[in-house]
């Protein structure tokens, strides 16, 4: 548990996200266009603390529709 960011993910860069895990977990896939390449990069958080709310405002934050995979 830390109140410091240990991974920072612009939205726009956000590609999927995936609730995990019997411990509220979360799996996000971002697009990584840093260093000129670009790479898909994939991060599973084991347990996250209001794991619901956050991917509903993830999911929801630009009206846009995902697809259910």
């Amino acid at each position: 548990m830390s109140h410091n960011a240990k991974l920072v993910i612009q939205l726009t860069a956000v590609k999927g996200v995936k609730k995990s895990g019997l411990l509220k977990g979360i799996l996000i896939r971002w697009s990584d266009s840093s260093e000129g390449k670009n790479e898909q990069k994939e991060e599973k958080f084991l347990w996250v603390g209001g794991r619901d709310e956050l991917f509903a405002r993830l999911v929801g934050s630009n009206a846009t529709r995902w697809m259910n995979i």
